[in-house]
């Protein structure tokens, strides 16, 4: 009820009422997040194993950043694929939950700049 109200008023963005809906809205799914959250600090990436795989194969990465992302800086982005030459870093417009038609456009923008390099 409170974040239907906030939503309603626009103190709550879309993305984050949304958010609430889809996996907060029974006990077993707050269950469910509160056990992944908790579980987060266990998946921990090992560099010098993913450096050992990308070395050992030939493939690249893309990674997608929103400028107005507020979740995943950015700036990471541009951190990893300087440590990685594998991984390409993309900054699009938009923020951490870009989707559907807007994220479709901004793909395509990005494939237009490949075609032409």
């Amino acid at each position: 009820a409170l974040a239907t109200w906030l939503h309603r008023f626009s103190l709550l963005p879309t993305s984050s009422y949304r958010f609430l809906q889809v996996y907060l809205n029974t006990p077993t799914q707050r269950s469910s997040l509160i056990l992944f959250w908790n579980s987060l600090p266990a998946f921990r990436i090992k560099r010098p194993n993913l450096h050992g795989v990308w070395s050992a194969n030939d493939f690249s990465i893309a990674i997608i950043f929103g400028k107005d992302d507020q979740i995943i800086a950015p700036r990471l982005g541009k951190k990893v694929s300087e440590q990685w030459p594998q991984i390409d870093c993309y900054l699009i417009e938009g923020n951490h939950f870009i989707l559907g038609e807007t994220l479709a456009a901004q793909l395509k923008k990005i494939d237009k700049n490949l075609e032409s390099s």
